[in-house]
């Protein structure tokens, strides 16, 4: 019986001592570097992923407003004046703004100068702005433009392009034009690619 007892205490100043043991100072220091490289790990891949979601949101979003001007000029717009004027939307490499315009000078091109009204300002990310635009002219792509406007004129459901520095026959040879929108952090870009015929479609890279 003594035995037993003997056992008996043993056993319970081995559990006593193990569940008091506590942590060393280097398995803490190693548990808390684990736990940040994980958080870090976790931070960087949501805002990877958050940025991705807003690039797409607002390339969408572009796209639905050159789609506007488009649907502005094949349903009119209005109620007074000629009902063939056209709409548009400007763009500018390095700016976080657009505006959606209506083109009341005589040229047969329509371009965002003092002859247009602006009816619509569009901002932009805080984020994100707009990095290049493109043309393809001639089965050939030329970026770094000054300025393009995209826009349409009734009835024709087709895109008419003007490229700030080109002359008439020049734009008159755009095939399509694309517009880079990129977070001010850099990562992707989302692109917003308007044909002559009238699609418009969006990509990110």
């Amino acid at each position: 019986m003594s035995i037993f007892l003997r056992l008996q205490t043993v056993l319970r100043r081995q559990c006593l001592g193990t569940s008091t043991r506590g942590f060393t100072l280097v398995e803490l220091l190693v548990s808390m570097a684990v736990m940040l490289v994980i958080l870090a790990t976790s931070l960087f891949r949501f805002n990877t992923f958050d940025s991705e979601i807003l690039l797409k949101t607002l390339s969408y979003d572009v796209a639905l407003s050159v789609r506007q001007a488009q649907s502005y000029s094949l349903n009119v717009l209005g109620t007074s004046g000629t009902f063939d004027s056209p709409y548009g939307v400007s763009f500018t490499p390095g700016s976080k703004n657009y505006p959606l315009f209506l083109y009341g000078g005589s040229e047969t091109r329509p371009r965002y100068d003092g002859d247009a009204s602006v009816l619509d300002m569009y901002q932009l990310s805080r984020r994100f702005e707009v990095v290049d635009v493109c043309v393809v002219r001639s089965s050939t792509e030329y970026c770094d433009i000054d300025r393009l406007d995209v826009s349409f004129r009734r009835p024709e459901f087709t895109a008419l392009f003007y490229a700030e520095g080109y002359s008439e026959v020049q734009n008159a040879q755009i095939e399509s034009a694309s517009i880079d929108i990129q977070s001010s952090e850099g990562g992707p870009v989302g692109t917003i690619e308007v044909g002559y015929t009238g699609y418009i479609t969006v990509t990110l890279e």
